[in-house]
């Protein structure tokens, strides 16, 4: 599992979070000329083979087919990453198989049920789980990264959110009971 924390292109003034709850992307964006905000508090963990296609796609699309049709110039120019897409087309070919075989025995209905219930979730959350799209080999998914992290920024995000979930409850009263 990984964890996805929305961005936001502005940081919040008027209901700006406290302290610890988010991390400000200072001279972020296109020419560093604009800050950006990360929300802690609406992060969600995320399925790791589904968060990788959107990480080794160099368009930033969250999709993958056949391992065949893998094309090396939309692939983040690295062995580590080509040999990930090797196998997570092999993971996803698997439920290719499953669900065209459905299809040539119950036919597009039963094809499509089989999809829905096989397709790999982005998450266990709610607002993301019935995401996703299957047909006929491709996997398509509607997560977008728009663009990359890099050190040092990204060393100090990754430090912020473990401060972040190491937090001390002392906002709490537990020993309140609901009258």
């Amino acid at each position: 599992m990984a964890v996805l924390a929305p961005m936001q292109n502005a940081v919040p003034e008027g209901d700006a979070p406290r302290a610890g709850l988010g991390f400000v992307l200072d001279h972020f964006g296109k020419h560093g000329a604009q800050n950006a905000f990360v929300d802690f508090r609406d992060a969600t963990p995320v399925n790791l083979r589904v968060l990788d296609l959107v990480v080794l796609s160099k368009s930033g699309k969250c999709e993958i087919g056949p391992e065949s049709e893998l094309d090396p110039n939309m692939l983040l120019p690295a062995r580590a990453w080509s040999s990930r897409a090797k196998v997570l087309a092999r993971h996803f070919g698997k439920v290719t198989v499953e669900v065209e075989k459905a299809r040539t025995k119950f036919e597009e209905e039963g094809a499509g049920m089989l999809a829905h219930a096989l397709l790999p979730r982005i998450s266990a959350a709610k607002k993301l789980a019935r995401h996703g799209t299957y047909y006929k080999g491709r996997f398509v998914y509607p997560l977008r990264r728009t663009t990359r992290v890099r050190e040092p920024l990204a060393l100090s995000l990754l430090l912020a959110f473990s401060r972040y979930l190491s937090r001390d409850a002392h906002e709490h009263d537990f020993s309140k009971t609901g009258h």
